[in-house]
């Protein structure tokens, strides 16, 4: 008999303790309310800040010859240097590319559409591409090496453009960086030799749209 007397008592405690607040939630004479939200479009300003370089190096070389360029030899026909963009915004950037391509003056130099490894044409025709990645370091970039049309950009005379490159991070991201290069190939020998009058001036606009934070 002595040990539920205990129980009894804590239950009771307990039992006032609960109808404390419930008491107090509504006092006497106050009948219940309403509270409404009306939400509404959001759009704050904000400042888009990415750096571009104002140009960049690249080289035709028809043999392959070794090409020094920023302290690395290349050996291969298109040689580029490796330039890239910075994302300074304090939100990720979604990047768009609009590339255009045009034979300098005085050169019979003709911009292919697709690759001219293994063709047998004596024309001198080149094939450029653009490529660009999101890095965390654009000094150590791995490059396909190999044209993929759902990826890259090729260089013609009338514009190309591709959405949704890339997404740079916010500022000080992990990959707030859009390192970007040309690539590609030519014909080695053509009829009409090859000389110091051909090139082409390639031209790349970028666009920039904030998205979400992750």
């Amino acid at each position: 008999m002595k040990m539920k007397k205990p129980v009894c008592l804590i239950a009771a405690a307990l039992s006032a303790l609960l109808a404390v607040p419930a008491s107090a939630a509504r006092p006497v004479g106050v009948e219940g309310g309403t509270t409404e939200f009306t939400a509404q479009g959001f759009l704050p300003d904000v400042e888009i800040q990415v750096r571009v370089p104002a140009e960049s190096k690249l080289y035709i070389n028809p043999l392959s010859l070794p090409v020094e360029i920023n302290g690395t030899v290349e050996n291969k026909q298109i040689v580029c240097e490796t330039s890239y963009i910075e994302n300074q915004s304090v939100v990720p950037v979604i990047v768009d590319a609009t590339v255009s391509g045009a034979v300098k003056e005085g050169s019979d130099l003709t911009l292919y559409s697709v690759s001219t490894q293994g063709s047998t044409s004596t024309a001198k025709r080149a094939f450029f591409y653009f490529e660009m990645q999101a890095v965390d370091d654009p000094a150590h970039v791995e490059w396909a090496g190999v044209y993929d049309s759902a990826e890259h950009i090729p260089v013609k005379i009338y514009a190309r453009s591709k959405k949704n490159i890339v997404t740079l991070d916010a500022a000080g991201g992990s990959a707030c960086y859009g390192a970007f290069h040309l690539d590609g190939d030519c014909i080695p020998e053509p009829r009409s030799a090859w000389t110091e009058a051909d090139g082409v001036d390639v031209t790349i606009v970028f666009t920039f749209r904030p998205t979400r934070k992750t």
